[in-house]
């Protein structure tokens, strides 16, 4: 398996909290499509999508990334530490995409 790039990580660990809060509680055509799109909006921005997760859904995430041979733990604890360090501009840049 290939290396993945910073961005691609962040991509697919977004990805990943996307679908994990969507699974969620019966799945996503028991939710109310303004929760989708506002869950939704969040999918460009690892951060807010990590912390729209409950506590009890987040080792799924990293579940998830394992069954697929992504480390996101390193990606997890390294977004944590950079939100401390780097300034918000560098931050974004960092965790958050745009197709």
């Amino acid at each position: 398996m290939r290396e993945l790039k910073n961005k691609e990580k962040v991509k697919i660990f977004c990805l990943i909290c996307f679908l994990v809060l969507m699974e969620n509680d019966e799945g996503i055509f028991k939710k109310h499509y303004d929760y989708v799109l506002e869950k939704y909006d969040r999918i460009y921005n690892a951060y807010l999508m990590y912390n729209s997760l409950h506590m009890s859904l987040r080792h799924l995430v990293i579940s998830y990334g394992r069954s697929w041979g992504i480390d996101l733990e390193k990606l997890i604890v390294q977004m944590e530490v950079d939100c401390i360090v780097l300034s918000r501009t560098e931050f974004d840049k960092k965790y958050t995409w745009e197709d």
